[in-house]
C-alpha cells in the first residue's frame, strides 16, 4: 500500500491530536512536525519520531496540516497552492473576508485542492442526524470559546478577536450542512462596545433566516455556560424529530413528535438505548473524525466515511457567514445576503 508523506504545520495540541491520527494511519506518514518556534517544532518531532522545521517549502511532502495561529493561515495556504499540494486548513480560513475571497480564487484558479477541518461533519451523532433529519426546520447550536470580546477597529472589515472570529466557523459550517442551504437574512441582537456585545460579554447571538421559513439560531460566547443552557450544543427538528446532542458529541437524545414513528438502524459506531420516551444514541469512542478528514485529503475513503470532505468554498461561505453575524451584531439591523 502506498503511504501519503504529510507535514502538520502548527504544533499546538490541535496540531499534535492531528499527529496522532497520522502516525497511527496505515495509508500517511508522519513526515514533518514545523512551527515557528523551533524548540516546540522539535519536542513534538520527538515525541512522534519524525523530522522537526520551521518551515516546510524544502521538504518533500504529498500532504499538509495547517493548524497554525488563524494569522498564517493564508500565507500558508497560498504557499500550497502554488506548490500544488493537497492541504487540510484549520478553520478559518483568513482573518477577514477580502483575504479570504483572495484564497478562494487562485485556488480555483490553480485546481489545488484544499479542503476545510471541520470536524462535526464527521461524527457519527451529526452523520446520524443528517441521515433520519433531510429537512430540518429549526435548529439552535452554542458553541464556547476562549478570549476576550471584539475588536471593532480593524480597517477592512469589523473583524472580531481570535476567539469570536473563530469560534462560529464550526457551528455556521454545520447549520449550512444540516440544512443543505445557506440563510437568506441574518438579524443579530443589538449593539457592542469594544469589549461588551449586548448585556452578555464576549458573546454573539445571532438568528439565521433561510427563504423557506426555516430558522437556526447560533449562541457563541467565550463564557462557560449557564444553567438555562445546560449540557445541550445542538438541538434541532423537523417537526416530526427532535434530536439534542451534548456538548462532548458523543451523546443525544431523540424524540418522536406528535404520535411519529420512525424505525432506526444502527449505523457503525452508533449504540441506541430507550430511556422512557426517549432514544439515548451514544458513539462509539474509537470513532476518529481528524483521521476521516486526513484519508479524504489523501484520496481515500474508509469504510466508516461519514461525510464529503468541506471544500474551500464552504470555508469562505462560513467566514461570509460570521462577517453578517458581526456586521448585524454592531449595527443592530437586519443583514441581507
Amino acid at each position: 500500500m502506498q503511504t501519503s508523506r504529510v507535514g502538520i504545520i502548527g504544533c499546538g495540541s490541535l496540531g499534535r491530536a492531528f499527529c496522532t491520527t497520522v502516525a497511527g494511519m496505515k495509508n500517511a506518514d508522519l513526515a514533518l512536525c514545523v512551527d515557528r518556534d523551533i524548540n516546540t517544532a522539535t519536542i513534538c518531532a520527538h515525541d512522534f519520531a519524525t523530522t522537526a522545521d520551521t518551515s516546510w517549502e524544502s521538504h518533500s511532502l504529498d500532504a499538509l496540516v495547517v493548524t497554525s495561529p488563524i494569522e498564517s493561515h493564508a500565507e500558508a495556504a497560498l504557499e500550497a497552492i502554488r506548490v500544488g499540494i493537497p492541504t487540510l486548513l484549520d478553520p478559518p480560513i483568513a482573518l477577514g473576508v477580502a483575504e479570504a475571497r483572495r484564497l478562494v480564487r487562485l485556488a480555483h484558479e490553480s485546481k489545488a485542492t484544499l479542503h476545510m477541518a471541520f470536524p462535526l461533519r464527521y461524527t457519527p451523532l451529526v452523520a446520524l442526524v443528517h441521515r433520519i433529519m433531510p429537512a430540518p426546520v429549526f435548529g439552535h447550536i452554542y458553541v464556547a470559546s476562549s478570549g476576550n470580546g471584539l475588536d471593532l477597529e480593524r480597517g477592512d472589515s469589523v473583524i472580531p478577536n481570535r476567539a469570536l472570529w473563530q469560534a462560529p466557523h464550526h457551528a455556521l459550517d454545520l447549520a449550512t450542512y444540516l440544512f443543505n442551504d445557506s440563510p437568506a437574512e441574518i438579524i443579530a441582537d443589538g449593539g457592542a462596545s469594544k469589549n461588551s456585545l449586548l448585556d452578555h460579554p464576549n458573546s454573539l447571538t445571532a438568528d439565521l433566516l433561510f427563504d423557506d421559513g426555516r430558522h437556526f439560531a447560533l449562541t457563541a460566547t467565550t463564557t462557560t455556560p449557564n444553567n438555562e443552557l445546560g449540557n445541550v450544543t445542538l438541538d434541532i427538528t423537523d417537526g416530526h424529530t427532535r434530536i439534542s446532542l451534548w456538548s462532548d458529541w458523543t451523546r443525544g437524545e431523540i424524540r418522536f413528535l406528535n404520535g411519529h414513528q420512525q424505525t432506526l438502524t444502527s449505523p457503525d459506531g452508533i449504540t441506541f438505548r430507550h430511556d422512557g420516551d426517549a432514544i439515548i444514541a451514544s458513539n462509539d469512542p474509537n470513532t476518529q473524525p481528524l483521521e476521516h478528514m486526513v484519508e479524504a485529503l489523501v484520496g481515500t475513503k474508509s469504510e466508516n466515511h461519514l461525510s464529503d470532505p468541506a471544500d474551500i468554498d464552504a470555508g469562505l461561505r462560513t467566514t461570509l457567514l460570521t462577517q453578517a453575524i458581526l456586521s448585524a451584531t454592531t449595527s443592530g439591523q437586519r443583514h441581507v445576503l
